[in-house]
């Protein structure tokens, strides 16, 4: 992880974390979280360990204390692009229509991956078109000012 600007992070508590965000715990030995949604609702996409493209509703989350960085960006390899399928790698970053979300598994072994909203309302090119990226980061700031915070490369695309 990098070293971030303390005025770019928010102390919260994890069941409060906010939509689009990055949720880092306070505790050394825990897990960064992907917040998004799906109808609506507050979901949080593990980002390593067992937990790792794993997604739960936030409330079913641990209640503790950490930060939250909410002007994250995502990016994309354009290398890593394949037309998204069931065949399409868990993990991997989808754009289709104005939305961007991320494939993700439900937390507690069902094992079919599903599209987790990460933010909407994005230009449309066109509505049937569904694109999957196999490589993509997280980052924070532009240009000269940009930040890698995670980098994912879930290998050949589908």
């Amino acid at each position: 992880m990098a070293l971030l600007d303390p005025t770019k992070i928010l102390p919260t508590r994890f069941l409060e974390a906010k939509v689009f965000s990055l949720y880092m715990p306070a505790d050394p030995n825990g897990h960064p979280y992907l917040v998004a949604t799906v109808e609506g609702k507050p979901m949080a996409v593990g980002l390593a360990g067992d937990e790792k493209f794993y997604f739960w509703p936030i409330e079913k989350g641990p209640d503790e204390n950490g930060f939250i960085v909410p002007d994250i960006k995502i990016g994309v390899d354009t290398g890593g692009a394949s037309e998204q399928s069931h065949m399409s790698t868990t993990g991997s970053i989808v754009r289709k229509g104005d939305k961007l979300g991320i494939l993700a598994r439900p937390g507690g072994g069902m094992s079919q991956k599903i599209f987790i909203q990460l933010c909407d309302e994005l230009p449309v090119g066109s509505q049937e078109v569904k694109i999957a990226f196999s490589k993509w980061e997280i980052s924070l700031g532009e240009g000269t000012d940009k930040q890698v915070l995670f980098k994912f490369d879930l290998g050949k695309p589908a």
